[in-house]
C-alpha cells in the first residue's frame, strides 16, 4: 500500500476510534489496558490515565462468577474472538451491563499481539434501561438495579458459586426516613436516597453489587468475602458514611441505617433463604436502629414465637381477653388517692397472663395497638363514670402511642368514648412519651391541641428517660410531668438524682405542671418528695396495681398520711 494512502486509512481508523459510542479497549498480550477512546470514559466514568497500565480484569464487574474470565480467555485463544453480555465495574463502583465484543490481534508469527474489546451498553453510562430485557431493570430515582433484577443475578450468583466461594448479603433500612418526607417533602426524601445510593455505591466499589429494593431498602452483595470481620468493616463503613451530613437545599439532615448480614453458604444456599435471613436480621437491627445485625438460626425460632404471638394477639382482642388493672396515684398535699393509672393485661386461656413487654411492642409493631387502644380508652372511661357516680371524681391516666395518636380517627373516638361513658373530659388525662415529639412533632401538637380544647388532660410520661428539652416543655399542650422511676430510686443516696428530681418539680411548677413521682417504694422517698412539693406520687408504697373492685374500697377506706 502507497504510503500516503495508508497514512489516510490510519487517519480514517483514528476518526472511527475516537468517535465511536462504543467504548473501547485495547490491550497487549498479557491483558494490560494501552488505549482505551473517549466513548469508554463516556460509559465508564474512567479517564485514560486511570485505566492505562491496569490489567483489563480491574474493569470486570464482581457479578461474574470466577470462571467467566477463564471462559472468555479460552474462546479468544480458540477461535480468536468472543462476544456476549458482560458487567463492567464503573468509576464510582456500579455494575454497567452491555455486551461485549473481544478480538485477537495477532503478530506475524501468530501469536497475540494485542486484545481489542468494543463494549456497548447505556448511552448514559449509569441508569441503562431495557423495558425489553428482564436483566436490565433499574431504579429511575437512583440508578442502581431494582429489587427485580437483583434478585434474578442473585440466584444466578448463587447457582454459579464455587465450592469454596463466600458470599455475603447485606440488607440495609433508612431509619425514619419517613420523616423527612413528612417535615420537608418528597423532593427532599428523593435527594436524599440519591445521595445515600451515591455513598453505597463508593463504600461497596467493585466488590459487589448495590440495588435499591424500594422505598428506604436497599441491598448489598459481596460476592469474594474472605472472613466475616471484612463483612462487618464494611458494614460499619456503610454506616459511618450515611451517618455523615446530607445537604439537600437549604437543609440538613442526618440519617442512620439499620443492617442485617446473611451469609452464603453457612446461612443459606438458595437465593430465598439468603435474602429471608438478612431480612431477619435487619428488622432485628431496627428494633434499637443504627445497628448492624449478623443473622443467627435462634431467630428464626424468634420469629416463628413472634408470629404466632401475633396471630394470638388478634384473637385476644377479638374476644376481649384483657383486664384492666388501675395503680392508685396519691396527693400529697390533700392525703388522699385522686387519680389512677390505667394498665392493661392480657390474661391468655392456655399461657395464663402475658407481661406487656411481650404483647405491648407487637401490638406497635403491628398496628393492633388501634383497636386494643380504643378498647382500654372505652372501658376505663366506662369503669372512672362509676366511680364518679359512687362519689369518687377521680383521674384516670391512660397510655397513649404515636400509632394511636396519628391513625384510627382518635379524636372523634374520644368525643365518642366520653358521650358514650358520660365521664367529664377533665378527668380523662392521657399519657405520652417524649419519643413522640421527636417522631411526628408538628402532627403530634396538633392532635393534642385539639384534645386540649376539649379539657382532655396530658401528662408526659418517663421524663428525663429520652429526648427531654425543655423546647418540648415549652410548646406542648401539657398538664402533668412524670417523673421515671429510675430517678426516685436512688432518689435518697444519689445526689444526682436528688438535682434532677429537685430541680424538674421546680422546673415544673413554673410552668403550671402539676409532677408524678412514679415508683415510689419508701417512707425516706415519700417525704423528700413531699419536702420538695412534688404533687402526687405513685408505687408499691402506696399500692401495687389492682383490680376496679379493690380501687373502690381503697377510695371508701383511704387514709391520710
Amino acid at each position: 500500500m502507497h504510503p500516503n494512502n495508508a497514512l489516510k486509512w490510519l487517519q480514517c481508523y483514528q476518526t472511527v476510534f475516537l468517535n465511536m459510542e462504543e467504548g473501547v479497549i485495547v490491550a497487549d498480550q498479557h491483558g494490560t489496558i494501552q488505549m482505551v477512546n473517549p466513548g469508554f470514559t463516556r460509559l465508564t466514568g474512567y479517564a485514560p490515565e486511570e485505566v492505562i497500565g491496569k490489567h483489563q480484569k480491574a474493569l470486570q464487574s464482581a457479578l461474574h462468577e470466577p470462571a467467566f474470565g477463564q471462559e472468555m480467555e479460552r474462546a479468544l485463544q480458540k477461535t480468536g474472538g468472543w462476544k456476549g453480555k458482560i458487567w463492567l465495574r464503573t468509576k464510582d463502583g456500579r455494575p454497567l451491563p452491555g455486551k461485549i465484543q473481544a478480538h485477537v490481534v495477532r503478530d506475524q508469527e501468530g501469536q497475540p499481539a494485542f486484545y481489542v474489546s468494543i463494549f456497548s451498553g447505556s448511552s448514559n453510562g449509569l441508569a441503562p434501561q431495557r423495558e425489553n430485557d428482564q436483566m436490565f431493570q433499574y431504579d429511575p430515582l437512583t440508578g442502581l438495579m431494582n429489587r427485580t433484577a437483583f434478585r434474578q443475578l442473585l440466584e444466578r450468583l448463587v447457582y454459579f458459586r464455587t465450592q469454596d466461594q463466600i458470599m455475603a448479603l447485606l440488607l440495609l433500612d433508612i431509619d425514619r426516613f419517613e420523616q423527612v418526607n413528612d417535615a420537608c417533602s418528597y423532593e427532599h426524601g428523593d435527594e436524599v436516597l440519591k445521595e445515600i445510593a451515591n455513598r453505597l455505591g463508593q463504600c461497596v466499589g467493585g466488590a459487589g453489587l448495590v440495588a435499591r429494593f424500594g422505598g428506604d431498602e436497599f441491598a448489598c452483595v459481596l460476592t469474594k468475602v474472605e472472613n466475616m470481620n471484612e463483612v462487618m468493616r464494611m458494614a460499619e463503613m456503610i454506616r459511618a458514611s450515611v451517618s455523615r451530613p446530607i445537604y439537600v437545599s437549604d437543609r440538613v439532615f442526618q440519617m442512620t441505617l439499620s443492617i442485617g448480614v446473611s451469609f452464603c453458604p453457612m446461612d443459606a444456599t438458595e437465593a430465598e433463604s439468603f435474602i429471608q435471613h438478612a431480612n431477619i436480621a435487619m428488622y432485628r437491627a431496627k428494633e434499637k436502629g443504627d445497628r448492624v445485625q449478623v443473622f443467627k438460626p435462634s431467630m428464626h425460632v424468634q420469629i416463628r414465637q413472634h408470629l404466632l404471638l401475633e396471630n394470638e394477639l388478634r384473637t385476644a382482642i377479638r374476644r376481649e381477653d384483657f383486664i384492666l388493672l388501675y395503680q392508685p396515684q396519691l396527693d400529697l398535699q390533700e392525703h388522699k388517692i385522686t387519680g389512677v393509672e390505667v394498665l392493661v393485661r392480657w390474661h391468655h386461656p392456655e399461657a395464663g397472663f402475658i407481661s406487656p413487654a411481650q404483647f405491648i411492642p407487637i401490638a406497635e409493631e403491628t398496628g393492633l395497638i388501634v383497636p386494643l387502644g380504643e378498647w382500654v380508652l372505652r372501658h376505663a372511661c366506662r369503669q372512672c363514670q362509676e366511680w364518679v357516680q359512687a362519689g369518687y371524681e377521680i383521674q384516670i391516666a391512660v397510655n397513649l402511642s404515636l400509632r394511636q395518636l396519628l391513625e384510627g380517627n382518635l379524636i372523634e373516638l374520644i368525643q365518642d368514648v366520653l358521650r358514650e361513658s358520660s365521664l367529664p373530659p377533665r378527668l380523662l388525662e392521657l399519657e405520652v412519651t417524649e419519643s413522640l415529639f421527636i417522631e411526628k412533632p408538628e402532627q403530634v401538637i396538633e392532635a393534642m391541641s385539639r384534645l386540649k380544647e376539649m379539657e382532655v388532660r396530658f401528662a408526659l410520661d418517663d421524663y428525663g428517660t429520652g429526648y427531654s428539652v425543655l423546647s418540648h416543655l415549652k410548646r406542648l399542650p401539657l398538664d402533668v410531668l412524670k417523673l421515671d422511676q429510675s430517678f426516685i430510686r436512688g432518689v435518697t443516696k444519689d445526689r444526682h438524682d436528688q438535682a434532677i428530681v429537685r430541680s424538674t418539680i421546680t422546673l415544673a411548677r413554673h410552668l403550671g405542671l402539676e409532677v408524678v413521682a412514679e415508683g415510689v417504694e419508701t417512707s425516706e422517698q415519700l417525704a423528700l418528695l413531699k419536702t420538695w412539693r412534688c404533687t402526687r406520687v405513685q408505687g408499691y408504697l402506696v399500692s401495687q396495681p389492682l383490680p376496679a373492685s379493690s380501687i373502690l374500697d381503697l377510695l371508701r377506706g383511704t387514709m391520710a398520711y
